[in-house]
């Protein structure tokens, strides 16, 4: 069993009584895909906390020397949720579920930033590959890419590592998600280029809304995390908190109003 250490900041996590963005993305991207037996959403946040922590403890353990910048992460608070007391987060996306939920309320965002009475006018098309996470990254161009062969009026791509455990080996999911126009457009045919190998799987949804968005969000950016927290797997749990450090991950394509 794990020691816990003195520096551990002990939350306590109250479920929200109103639903937003933030709390829709944690419970369906994390909570029901990590702890889809647990009811509460308090409960199944603080068994993924624990699981967590228990990695950070061994890495601590292994690195004494980094404690005081690995404590950040052991103690990074869940969203979603009301936490007490409030902690810094750690932004590390790669390795913590919690700022990973923070970085797809960005998204979130930037597909919402239009008003109502233009995104009426529009549809949600999604697309994802997965990609071995070696050479450079997958992204694809703005000026000669998705954004411009849909006509897009927002545009967001995003590159995710994750630990593939059946292969033992890091993955790229490499993501897309754009606002575009309600045309006669076969979305799929456009998305089949030459230069985007290995292809991509798409879909649409007729309207842009915040369930449609989170629909998007919990077919593709639902991730094995607690895979990573295992035992075994404290290596790569070190090797995924450097992996792209430093490197622009998302990549967002604002709207702009017509005039500007």
């Amino acid at each position: 069993m794990t020691e816990e250490k003195k520096s551990t900041i002990k939350h306590r996590l109250d479920t929200l009584t109103t639903r937003n963005p933030i709390q829709q993305i944690t419970q369906g991207c994390l909570l029901d895909h990590c702890e889809p037996d647990i009811q509460e959403p308090w409960r199944a946040a603080l068994r993924i906390q624990k699981s967590i922590r228990g990695q950070y403890y061994r890495t601590i353990a292994a690195h004494p020397g980094q404690a005081l910048s690995l404590t950040y992460g052991l103690n990074c608070p869940p969203c979603g949720l009301y936490v007490t007391p409030w902690t810094r987060p750690c932004r590390n996306h790669r390795v913590c579920p919690w700022c990973f939920a923070r970085r797809l309320l960005l998204v979130y965002e930037a597909l919402t930033e239009s008003e109502r009475k233009i995104r009426i006018l529009h549809r949600l098309v999604a697309w994802h590959r997965d990609v071995p996470a070696e050479g450079k990254l997958p992204f694809l161009r703005a000026n000669y890419g998705p954004h411009t062969w849909l006509n897009s009026i927002v545009s967001v791509q995003m590159v995710v590592p994750y630990f593939h455990a059946p292969t033992a080996s890091f993955r790229l999911r490499h993501i897309g998600i754009h606002v575009s126009p309600k045309k006669e457009m076969d979305f799929a045919e456009r998305l089949k280029r030459n230069c985007v190998n290995p292809s991509v799987t798409s879909f649409t949804y007729n309207s842009v809304t915040p369930a449609n968005i989170y629909k998007v969000f919990n077919t593709v950016m639902r991730f094995p995390w607690l895979d990573l927290y295992l035992v075994d797997n404290q290596g790569h749990f070190e090797k995924l908190m450097d992996l792209y450090r430093g490197q622009k991950l998302l990549r967002i394509s604002r709207y702009k109003p017509k005039g500007e």
